[in-house]
């Protein structure tokens, strides 16, 4: 559920459970499609929330909900759940400068979402990373997406730069 937010439409509602047995996070859905597990009544599950996280609450090919801002352009996400638009638009759009500019920020995981499909970055974005001794997580963003909370609901300080749309 939303919690009464609307989301996009054609979104997919992120709602996590952690099974209790092995404390382990899931995506409903990935729990379906991705993986291949079925949800049984032998499972105990609790639903994911957080008071204190920032969490991306649905994404779709209308945009994505976070915090209940719609977002329809790329954006980025601080570890301190600050939500900012972002100027680029395509993953070839993501130069050194502004990679560099999401190394500067102090984090567990940087996470980049290239957009519909999974990009991985060039020799120039590379020396970027190896130059502030980081490394980065470059996934589809729809993927980002479902990460980012999986992460954030771990406790983890997550950088998320997601390029839209998905």
């Amino acid at each position: 559920s939303n919690n009464g937010r609307l989301a996009p439409i054609g979104a997919v509602q992120l709602e996590f459970y952690r099974i209790n047995a092995s404390g382990k996070f899931f995506c409903r859905q990935g729990i379906d499609q991705r993986r291949g597990l079925k949800l049984t009544e032998a499972m105990e599950l609790e639903a994911e929330i957080s008071q204190t996280r920032t969490l991306i609450a649905s994404c779709g090919s209308g945009g994505v909900v976070v915090a209940e801002k719609t977002f329809t352009q790329s954006f980025l996400i601080a570890p301190d759940g600050t939500l900012a638009d972002w100027e680029v638009g395509e993953f070839s759009a993501l130069s050194p400068a502004r990679l560099e500019q999401l190394c500067l920020v102090e984090s567990d995981v940087l996470m980049i979402g290239t957009g519909v499909s999974q990009c991985f970055p060039d020799a120039g974005l590379t020396q970027i990373l190896a130059k502030h001794g980081r490394s980065a997580e470059f996934m589809s963003s729809r993927t980002a997406c479902t990460t980012f909370n999986v992460l954030a609901l771990d406790d983890r300080q997550v950088m998320a730069a997601i390029i839209l749309p998905l």
